[in-house]
């Protein structure tokens, strides 16, 4: 399969998000099903889903941050000893003084691995658009109580839709239009 995304191909079939961007790979085959809710419903879970992984991995990079700062700690110690040993005694200079470079370079190498670490906790950190809502097309015959008992097994939810959409008194739909439609968890929550 290939993701309609990022057009990365090979994907298994049966995988749900792309391991490349992480956008639902099934997502035109779901939409066909019949029962619109429940799509909407797996939709919200794989959400879900993203946040903790994005979670998980920024945790795993803070780990990381802080290990490699005690890295550097311990060097820089490690340069301090050398320092001290390189003034308070003048008959090893040379040995010294290759220690000092080689330390000091281990310091810049490690400082560099920080720097990236730390780009790539920013790029965690930054916000992905989310989806609050689920794009319905109007067939014909369709209003907003039929949307609104269809997706939400409650006709009175055609208010909502309607606020949503911006919509007034007397509702009139043509086939074609498209409707925003909360997701049911995000209905639950008011």
């Amino acid at each position: 399969m290939e993701c309609s995304i990022c057009k990365h191909r090979g994907i298994a079939k049966g995988t749900l998000l792309c391991p490349r961007c992480g956008s639902l790979v099934e997502r035109d085959e779901i939409m066909h099903q019949e029962d619109p809710s429940l799509v909407a419903a797996k939709e919200l879970s794989l959400l879900k889903g993203k946040v903790v992984e994005l979670a998980s991995k920024k945790e795993r990079f803070q780990e990381k941050i802080n290990s490699q700062k005690l890295t550097i700690y311990l060097l820089g110690a490690s340069l301090l000893l050398v320092l001290f040993l390189y003034f308070n005694k003048s008959d090893s200079k040379s040995a010294e003084a290759v220690l000092y470079q080689e330390l000091k370079d281990a310091i810049a190498a490690q400082s560099h691995e920080i720097k990236v670490v730390k780009k790539e906790l920013q790029l965690l950190n930054t916000p992905e658009p989310k989806e609050d809502y689920l794009t319905y097309t109007v067939k014909k015959g369709d209003s907003l109580a039929k949307i609104a008992g269809h997706f939400y097994g409650d006709f009175a939810y055609y208010e909502e839709i309607a606020s949503i959409n911006e919509l007034s008194p007397p509702f009139l739909l043509r086939s074609g239009d498209q409707l925003k439609l909360k997701f049911v968890d995000d209905l639950a929550n008011k």
